[in-house]
C-alpha cells in the first residue's frame, strides 16, 4: 500500500476520536445518579440503625480508689513509660503514661480514678518512653 494511504487513514481515525471525545465531554454526562455509579446487582444497603460514634464520653474509672493500698493496677493497657505529676499546688495527685505501640499519652487522677487521653499523637511503634519531673515534656524511643 501507499505511504499516502497510511497516514490519510491515520488522520481520519485521530479526527473520528476527537469527536467521539468531544460528544462525551460536553454531552455524555449523566442525567440521574443511576447512570453515575455502576449498578452491581447490590439491593439497598443503608443501615438505618446506625448511629455516630460518640467521643470525649468519660469512661467508668476501672482503677480501684476505694482502698489505699501500696500497689494497685491503674491500667491495662501496655505501658511504655509514666511518671507522678502534680500540675499545680492545688491539683490532685495524677499518673501520666505513654500506651505502648500507638505513643497516646494519658493521664489518671489518683484521687478519683478518671482517665484522659491528653495526646492523641500516633507514633507508631512506640516503646519507650521517659518524662520530665513536671510531666510536659516526653522523651520517646521507638
Amino acid at each position: 500500500m501507499k505511504r499516502s494511504l497510511f497516514i490519510i487513514i491515520g488522520v481520519v481515525l485521530v479526527l473520528v476520536l476527537i469527536a467521539v471525545w468531544i460528544y462525551v465531554l460536553f454531552f455524555g454526562t449523566p442525567t440521574s445518579i443511576d447512570e453515575q455509579f455502576a449498578n452491581f446487582g447490590i439491593d439497598d444497603t443503608t443501615d438505618l440503625d446506625y448511629q455516630e460514634p460518640i467521643f470525649d464520653v468519660p469512661v467508668e474509672s476501672v482503677v480501684d480508689v476505694s482502698t489505699n493500698q501500696r500497689l494497685r493496677q491503674l491500667t491495662t493497657k501496655p505501658v511504655a513509660g509514666y511518671a507522678e505529676v502534680r500540675v499545680s499546688t492545688s491539683s490532685p495527685l495524677e499518673m501520666r503514661y505513654m500506651e505502648v505501640g500507638t505513643g497516646h499519652i494519658f493521664s489518671i487522677n489518683l484521687d478519683t480514678g478518671e482517665e484522659e487521653r491528653i495526646s492523641a499523637t500516633t507514633i507508631p511503634a512506640a516503646r519507650r518512653a521517659e518524662f520530665s519531673e513536671n510531666g510536659q515534656y516526653v522523651m520517646i524511643e521507638s
